[in-house]
Order: structure tokens, then sequence, then C-alpha cells
């Protein structure tokens, strides 16, 4: 697939939210929720997994709008004008929020926690699917017998010569350099950071950074990079469309994906109903088999269609020394001293 054609594909995939002319008249309304999503075709997934569904179920009408912005949570939060009543909201910026008093503590008399694993939910935050970052490399690319198999690999100039990939972001390259010098998955945390940026030194001169999932998969697709990092999912749409791409699921680094309720969030429980409705077994499967993209929700699993539970990162043959991000806990204490190092580290 030539690079015009992918992101020709790629841009038809981004859907319009619907219902955001509509929020005036929300405002009047009693029974609506405003539902603050990623856009593109996650919106579309979202709307055909988990609101449509919610509002044909409970007469609840949804309007859906897109993206998040902390800027704008926080804005609306200090002017009392809050138009979302949830929001899906990225790891790095969750624990700021919690922090600055923009969010509302997750009614779990509403929300049924025990539908989770304990790790998935907190005072502030549902946590409805995960994701993973992984080693990717387009077989044509690759013309030897040796393939990569984790991040040692990934390290290795000699036996895989070439560019690589990463975002441009301290999270998961400073984890995938800790795992290529040999540090135990179980072990990463708290993160030797003097260590990983070593490691990041050995192949810095080989790195192309990317800042969009797009971006990172047409590096790998064009032949750009000889391996390539990218998200589970946007590798696995890619190999779809006839993109010769294979994912390398061991050391697979899993993250989160969250859902929270704005302080001051006009439907506060319609807002937890709809929570409660997403995590629920069947609708997180709907969403799994329309977004290929894990569910929180383990019961989900059996419902998920075989074809894409294999392209999973949670699945057991995939999750094979996989590590989970640690968003919550080490990055949100440290995202901001390490950011500032990480950007003056790239310009040496």
């Amino acid at each position: 697939m030539k690079r015009r054609d992918f992101l020709l594909h790629a841009s038809a995939t981004v859907g319009m939210a619907m219902g955001l002319q509509n929020l005036g008249a929300y405002a009047q309304g009693g029974r609506e929720v405003v539902f603050n999503g990623a856009g593109g075709i996650w919106q579309d997934n979202a709307r055909n997994a988990w609101l449509s569904p919610f509002s044909q179920e409970t007469g609840i009408g949804v309007i859906d709008t897109f993206p998040f912005d902390v800027g704008k949570l926080s804005t609306m939060v200090r002017t009392g004008t809050v138009q979302w009543d949830v929001t899906d909201i990225p790891g790095e910026f969750l624990g700021l929020a919690a922090e600055r008093g923009l969010l509302e503590p997750i009614d779990y008399d509403i929300v049924d926690r025990h539908v989770l694993p304990s790790e998935d939910y907190g005072q502030y935050h549902v946590v409805y699917g995960h994701f993973s970052t992984n080693i990717v490399f387009n077989k044509q690319r690759l013309t030897g017998t040796e393939r990569p198999e984790n991040w040692s690999d990934y390290w290795d100039l000699q036996k895989f010569p070439g560019p690589r990939s990463f975002r441009r972001n301290p999270a998961v390259a400073l984890e995938a350099g800790l795992l290529a010098d040999g540090v135990a998955s179980e072990k990463l945390y708290p993160l030797d950071v003097d260590r990983a940026f070593r490691k990041l030194d050995e192949i810095k001169t080989q790195v192309r950074w990317w800042t969009s999932a797009v971006q990172s998969v047409q590096l790998i697709a064009d032949g750009e990079v000889n391996l390539g990092v990218t998200f589970n999912s946007r590798a696995i749409v890619a190999r779809d469309q006839g993109v010769p791409l294979e994912v390398v699921w061991n050391q697979g680094l899993l993250a989160a994906v969250y859902l929270a309720v704005p302080k001051g969030a006009k439907n506060k429980e319609g807002a937890m109903r709809l929570i409660n409705y997403i995590v629920q077994a069947d609708a997180q499967a709907r969403m799994a088999n329309l977004n290929r993209s894990a569910p929180a929700n383990l019961n989900a699993m059996a419902k998920i269609e075989p074809a894409i539970l294999k392209d999973l990162p949670t699945a057991p043959e995939n999750s094979h020394g996989a590590a989970r991000i640690d968003e919550l806990g080490f990055w949100a204490q440290n995202r901001a001293k390490i950011g500032k190092r990480f950007d003056s580290w790239l310009l040496i």
C-alpha cells in the first residue's frame, strides 16, 4: 500500500462527533448524558458498541463530543460551565486532574467495580480497556531468517541494522531500554532513569521519533525504518489493509484507557449509569470486536470473536513478558521532571 493511499484511508476513518451542535439543547434536557470521547474511528465504534445500545436499553439519550483537552476541562470546572458528563481521559492527565479537583468521585453504588480487576478502578477513574506498544516490523524489509523477539534484539544494530522508531515521549522508551538491558518486567519500577538513558544513547543516532499514531505505522510501512514501535491495534488494522506487518507480542508494554466524570457534571447519575454499562461484559466485547481493543472486564474475553481475540495484547498467548506502564504511580509523580530531561537529551 502506497503512503498516499494509506493516509487517505486513515483520514477517511475519522468520524465527526454527532450531536455537538446540540449541547445547548442538552442543557435544557433532563435525560441526556454528554459523552466526550477520543474521536475518529474509535468514536464511531463507541457509538455502536456502547452509546446507542445504552440509549435503547435505558431511554437515556447520549450526545457525544471529542476530544479531551485538559485545559478545557479545567476552564469548564473553574467557571461552572461543565459540558461533559463522562470523558475519556489519557492516563498522563488523570492524576493531574484528580489532584486539581477536576473530577467527581466514581459512585460505586451505581458502578459495579466487581466486574473489573482491582487495579482497573480508583476513586476518580474506571479503566475501560487496555492497549499495548509493541515492536513491529515490515516482513518484506527483513530479508534474512532472523526475526526480532524482544527489546534486546531491537537494540542489536549488528543483527538488525538500520533505523528504528519510537514515540517522542519518555514513557515506553525508558521502559524498553531497561528491558533491553536485562531488567525483568516485574522489576521495572521505580525506573532506573540514568540506566535507561544510557541504554537509549546506544541507538539514539538510529531512532526516528514519531508524534502521531498514523506516522508510527507509516514509518514502518514505507520502509523508513527497519524496525518500529507502534500501538498493537494500529499495526493490526494496517496489516488487515494489506501492509505486511508483524507484531512482536513478547515484552509488550501495556497501558490502560480511562473514563472519568468532570467535577460539576450536570448529569452525574446518568454518567455513572453509562460507565457501569460500558464496563459490563457484553458492551466490552462489542467494543473489542469493533475496535480490536482489549477489554478491562475479563469476562468479555469469551464473547470476543476468535479471529480478533488472537490479536489482543491481553490474550494469554500474547501477554508473555508483558509489563504494565505505571502511569498513575511512577509517571504521575515523575513525568514533568523526566519529560524535561528527555527533551534536553533529544537536543544533544
